[in-house]
This record gives C-alpha cells, sequence and structure tokens, in this order.
C-alpha cells in the first residue's frame, strides 16, 4: 500500500484506537452463567438462522444513536492511556457509517464511510483527516499502519448487517455454553467471521473478526442489553439492537466500550446526507491535511 509519509508517522497506539473507536469496542466482560443446563439437541439449520436475523437487519437499515465510550490502549512505551467521551453513532446500510466521538458537546474525532470510501477526521490541534477507498482496506493493508479493522465492519460487529442466504459449508453448531456458533468467510474485501447466538431468540451475543476462514480470532465483539429501536412509520412490535458493544483487539488488549441511547431509524435531520459525505466533512470541521491511503496498483 501506498501512504504520503505523513501517514507513517502517526502513532500505532492512536490508529488502534481509533480502529476500536470505529468498532465500538470494549473490554471483555465475564460472562454471566446460571445455573441452567446448556440447551442440548440439534443447532437450528443455518437457513433458520439467516431468516430470524436478516427479517430483523431489514427493519434496522437505518439507525441512531446516541452514545457514551470509554477507549483503552497501550502507547509504544507501554504507556496505558484511557479516554472518555460522548457522541452520535449513525448507520444507513449497506456502507453508510458515522462516528463522532467528542467532549463537552465538542466533536473532537469523526470516523465514517460511504459505498466507496472510508475516513477517519481528527478535528482538534493538528486537524487531518486519514482516507482511503474500501479496496485500500484488506486485512493486511489496515495492519500496515495499525488498523484493526475497516470502519464498514463496524455494522457487522454492532450486529446489524445481514448474513449471506446461501453460504456453501456453513455448518451451525451448539458451543459448550449452548449458543449457536457458525464461521462465514465473506472474501478478501469483508473477511472472515465467526458468530455466537443466543439459542432461544438467535440474538448475537459474540461476534468475531477472523485472520483468516477458520483463522485465529482478531477483534471480539460482545452484544448486551438488547433495546427496542423505535421506527417512525411502524407501530407495535420494534426490532431491537444492542445497547451496549464491548470489543477488544486481541493482539495488543487494546480495547474500548459503547453504551448506546435513544436508538430509532433517524428521524427528521438527524440522519442528514452531509453526516456522510466526506466533502461536506472536512469543509464543517476545516480540515485540510489529508492522509490517503492508496489501493493497490491496477485497482
Amino acid at each position: 500500500m501506498r501512504l504520503v509519509p505523513q501517514a507513517r508517522r502517526i502513532g500505532r497506539g492512536a490508529l488502534l484506537a481509533l480502529a476500536l473507536m470505529v468498532m465500538l469496542a470494549g473490554c471483555r466482560s465475564a460472562e454471566k452463567r446460571s445455573g441452567a443446563p446448556a440447551p442440548a439437541g440439534p443447532p437450528p439449520e443455518y437457513g433458520k438462522i439467516v431468516r430470524v436475523h436478516n427479517e430483523r437487519a431489514a427493519r434496522l437499515a437505518k439507525l441512531w444513536a446516541r452514545g457514551s465510550a470509554v477507549i483503552t490502549w497501550i502507547e509504544e512505551d507501554g504507556t496505558k492511556r484511557v479516554e472518555q467521551g460522548e457522541g452520535h453513532f449513525q448507520v444507513v446500510q449497506p456502507s453508510n457509517v458515522a462516528l463522532s466521538i467528542g467532549k463537552l458537546g465538542e466533536v473532537l474525532f469523526w470516523l465514517g464511510c460511504d459505498d466507496q470510501l472510508a475516513w477517519a477526521i481528527w478535528t482538534r490541534d493538528d486537524k487531518r483527516a486519514m482516507v482511503g477507498p474500501h479496496s485500500a482496506n484488506t486485512r493486511a493493508r489496515l495492519a500496515e499502519v495499525g488498523i484493526a479493522a475497516s470502519p464498514r465492519d463496524l455494522i457487522r460487529l454492532a450486529g446489524l448487517a445481514p448474513l449471506p442466504e446461501s453460504h456453501a459449508g456453513t455448518a451451525p453448531a451448539r458451543a459448550p455454553d449452548g449458543t449457536i456458533r457458525f464461521d462465514i468467510d465473506l472474501g478478501p474485501a469483508e473477511g472472515a467471521w465467526r458468530y455466537w447466538l443466543a439459542p432461544d431468540s438467535l440474538l448475537a451475543k459474540r461476534i468475531a473478526l477472523l485472520d483468516s476462514p477458520l483463522g485465529a480470532e482478531i477483534v471480539t465483539s460482545s452484544l448486551d442489553v438488547y433495546l427496542p429501536v423505535t421506527l417512525r412509520r411502524e407501530g407495535g412490535f420494534f426490532p431491537t439492537a444492542p445497547s451496549r458493544l464491548r470489543i477488544r483487539h486481541e493482539p495488543s488488549g487494546s480495547s474500548a466500550s459503547l453504551t448506546l441511547e435513544s436508538m430509532n431509524d433517524g428521524g427528521g435531520p438527524r440522519l442528514a446526507p452531509a453526516n456522510f459525505v466526506l466533502a461536506s466533512l472536512l469543509d464543517a470541521y476545516n480540515v485540510s491535511r489529508i492522509i490517503e491511503l492508496h489501493s493497490p496498483e491496477g485497482q
């Protein structure tokens, strides 16, 4: 991957924290265990899992929420850093993401993407933006600059992205704790993933980004406290989304956590198109220093 010289001077610890914020991450919590025995019997077929999951995902095509975040990472000199902030999490599937983090009403950091580009914008002091096409965000290229995942991965790590309707070789199995576990490989651009679902509701409880099909976990996401997402034009039963997301970058131990509230489908001006337009964001935050991530030769 070609990088402008400035990109290589950005601290790996800061970028890793950025990546974890992208993914709404957090420290892994201890699993709650009850005295009830784990469910027995064969797991549901993949077709049923897809049907249940994708019916909910289709109703969550748009999501807006307030959020509070705690990010923990280790600097190159071994210093542990912890940052806290509040902001907003916005999604318009399949590819529009906006995550803002700030303090006292001031946005300090904005991370997002559209269907072609992904970006991270620092709005204070040395105003700068890191920008690149999704084709530049392969796992190997992201690792070169210390980023664990692409902004677009946020949708899947939050349990919002649909599952592929047909996936050869996917065989759900029961994990020792009774959850339903299976892997999917979405190819080089989107990566390989592992899911753990609650045995009764089939809601995602844990999702992992793998370093290769059937490989080791790079990033783990724990999803808890599913709450209704208000839909303006629907009544009665609303779909649910996790209000607490905890993700950990396994190789480094860096982590972050996000708590969401007031989840809805973005009525009024909330999900404004400008929130997902890079030029509008650069202008709004007066950013002129651009650090470019390039696609491989020929792409």
